[in-house]
Order: structure tokens, then sequence, then C-alpha cells
């Protein structure tokens, strides 16, 4: 038999399970797949021991649902013996899915006093015995690393079912994209590298050889959550923090050059520039490698898709907007990242933007190390405050405070 396509949701952030864990938003990071997915055949006193590798992991999202997010996985089951016996199973909703986790963690446990029967009971021997209900102390992660999952017959979120498909479709699906994907050069032009000379502030476009190139912003766009317009600065460093690589060109040059990434989400607004880089080369795929540079309209890219894009990821990228992620580094704001998204914050240049509460400390999708400015004097405490009632959900700040009354909820409980 081929192998057997699978798709579902993974893990729960921001919902805790009944032995006391809970994985905060966002916390979860990976690097780029395929991960293994195992399955516990026999249970013994080891968690998610006596295991096998029964498939992968081929993709990773986060996806909204209600309250929280989830992963959702998308992979295969091997064509092994036992695929048809995990299969079977699965159908049947007795084994789910439960993550395998990895360093590095930011973890917090919490112990949680059990519960007491308020009035004691007398035993035969004429003793009065209190009955102890014991509660499971409480894990909080903020940060840890997707390593693969396993599938047990007692997951942690009971409810987390997978959709199996037809063992054909994994073949007529890799002929198909092996038939309709362009294939992007290895040794892409130098030109493709070079300014575009665009007339205008241009959304991003992806030419079938292959070819990038767009404005991540232009210089008189208006982000739409200010009352006045910020506008989007410039780097002093030749944008040195976003070109961290290189690629050799067809020419035998060889040219310096950032990723476009696809596939997560902005890192957290509390992590450094370091970290935050870190955040985009852990948790997405990169689709693209591109040049940055100035021209009279805005920031412009250009460059080639990366040798080995599928289809949907180039149609990810089509379909999105480019966001960029400064941090601050050298005094200013500088680019660290750039990545697709589906909201933008300058429409017309289809960017999006965050701002951290108190300052204007993290610009996502704008850079440089000074804010241009149309209008009255701009009352920073004033502005960051509207913007933190609009995001709060989304900052350091306000994951902490969350955190702390869960904490003391349990205290007193």
């Amino acid at each position: 038999m081929p192998d057997i396509p699978w798709s579902g949701p993974i893990v729960r952030e921001g919902i805790r399970t009944g032995d006391g864990r809970l994985i905060h938003e966002n916390a979860l990071t990976w690097g780029e797949p395929p991960f293994p997915l195992e399955w516990v055949r026999m249970s013994d006193e080891v968690p998610h021991g006596n295991k096998v590798v029964v498939g992968m992991i081929s993709t990773l999202e986060r996806q909204p649902v209600e309250d929280h997010h989830v992963l959702h996985g998308r992979g295969v089951l091997f064509d092994q013996p036992e695929q048809e016996e995990v299969a079977n199973l699965l159908r049947n909703k007795v084994i789910g899915p439960s993550v395998d986790l990895d360093g590095p963690f930011e973890v917090e446990i919490v112990m949680v006093m059990p519960d007491f029967d308020e009035e004691p009971e007398t035993n035969d021997d004429g003793e009065e015995t209190v009955t102890i209900k014991p509660k499971p102390d409480q894990t909080d992660f903020y940060a840890a690393t997707v390593r693969g999952a396993t599938l047990v017959s007692i997951p942690a979120f009971a409810e987390l079912q997978w959709e199996l498909g037809e063992a054909e479709a994994v073949a007529v699906a890799a002929s198909i994209t092996a038939a309709s994907m362009p294939a992007p050069p290895m040794t892409p032009p130098v030109e493709w590298f070079r300014d575009p000379a665009l007339e205008e502030v241009t959304p991003i476009t992806v030419l079938d050889s292959g070819r990038v190139y767009g404005h991540v912003a232009g210089w008189a766009d208006c982000h739409t959550a200010y009352d006045v317009c910020v506008s989007p600065p410039h780097s002093t460093s030749g944008y040195a923090y976003f070109m961290t690589g290189e690629v050799l060109c067809d020419a035998g040059e060889r040219i310096p050059v950032g990723q476009i990434t696809i596939s997560t989400g902005h890192a957290p607004m509390r992590m450094g520039a370091k970290a935050a880089a870190s955040h985009y080369d852990n948790t997405g795929s990169v689709v693209a490698d591109v040049a940055v540079g100035e021209d009279r309209h805005g920031l412009w890219i250009a460059g080639s898709l990366r040798p080995g894009v599928t289809d949907e990821m180039v149609r990810a990228l089509m379909c999105s907007d480019v966001s960029g992620d400064w941090r601050p580094l050298r005094g200013g704001l500088e680019l660290i990242g750039v990545l697709a998204v589906n909201v933008p914050g300058f429409p017309k240049s289809r960017v999006a933007a965050r701002v951290a509460s108190g300052a204007v400390e993290t610009l996502v999708a704008s850079a440089g190390p000074v804010l241009h400015q149309v209008g009255p004097p701009l009352d920073t405490k004033r502005l960051a405050a509207r913007v933190a009632a609009s995001v709060g959900h989304d900052t350091w700040q306000a994951e902490r405070s969350n955190a702390a009354r869960e904490r003391l909820v349990a205290l007193k409980g």
C-alpha cells in the first residue's frame, strides 16, 4: 500500500490540560519539517515508551480556534507493517496525538495545595480521618521546541482527532506537483537580486521563472493603526542584520541575501533581535531568498524562489502580504526578518506593524532608527496606550498578567 495522508490538530496553546499543563499562546517553535510521527503500541511506566516511528509530519502551522490556537499538521503514515493497525485506530478515534517537546525550555511549575474534606469521618476503629483530594501541580510552558508527535491511547486533548485520506492520493498529489511546479534555478541570474527599478510602490510579485520582486513598504505609506502618519524610516546598516546569508549566482558571484518566511507568525514582542531572528528560523519555512535596498518609492526586495519549494508554498506567498520585523539595534530599529502575512497594516504596500506598550519599541513591518511623522507632535505614551488596547492580548505584559492571575487562583484553590 502507498503512504496514507493525514491532517489534523496536534496540540492546543492557551488551554490547560487535565493534568495541569498549559502551553501558552505562541510558546511553541519548530524547525524545518519533516518531523517524526511515532506510535506507542504498548503502554508502560515510561511516558511515550515502547514506541515506533509510523509516519512523518510534513507541515506545521498555527491556527486560531475560538479563544486559543492549535498547531495543525499534515503528513503521511508510512507503508510499513503498522500502517493498517494505526490507520484503523485513528479512524475509530481510540488514539490521538501528543506533542513531543524539547528545549530550550521556559517552564514554571506551581505546586497546588490539595482539597480536604470539611468534616472528618470516623473509621471502624473510632479514629477521625480526613480525606485528601490531591490536585496535579500546574506546569506552564512559556517556550519549547516541537520535535515531533506521538500517537497514544490517552492524549492530553482527547478531542483532537485526525482525518485520513486515501492512500492513492499521495502518489497522485506528488505526480501533479512534479508536473506543475516550476523549478527555481539553483544558481539564479545575478540581475534578479539587483534594484528592480520599479516605477511605483509595487506589491510582491512572483514570476513563472521563479523571480521575486516588489516593495515591503513605501516611504509615503501611513500605518492604519495610528492617528498620525507613521511611515517606515531607513536602515543605518544597509540592512546588514537581514542579509546574513548568500546565494551563488549563475555568473559565479555571491550575493548577500535574507529570506522570506511563510507558515509562521511574528516573533513575540518581548524577544530581542537575536531571539526574534531565531524564531523565524525555527518556526517557519523559507520560500524565497532576496536582497533588499531602497529606492525613491520605498524598501524593495528582489531575488528568487528557493529550490524545492512546493506549489502550495508559492501560492501562499502570492496570496499573502509581506511583513517586516524590525528590532532595536545600534540605537535604532533594524530589519531582521520578512514573512508572509494575511492582514496588512499598510494596505497599499501589504505589510503589518505592532507596537509595544509604553513606547515604540519594536516595529513589525517598518524599519529604521527614526519614525517619520506628518502632523502634530507624536504623543508616544498616548499612542502606545491606544494601540496596546487593541493588541494587548498579544503583548508580553498581558501574557504575564494572565499567567499571574492563574497562579493566584491556583494558590488560593
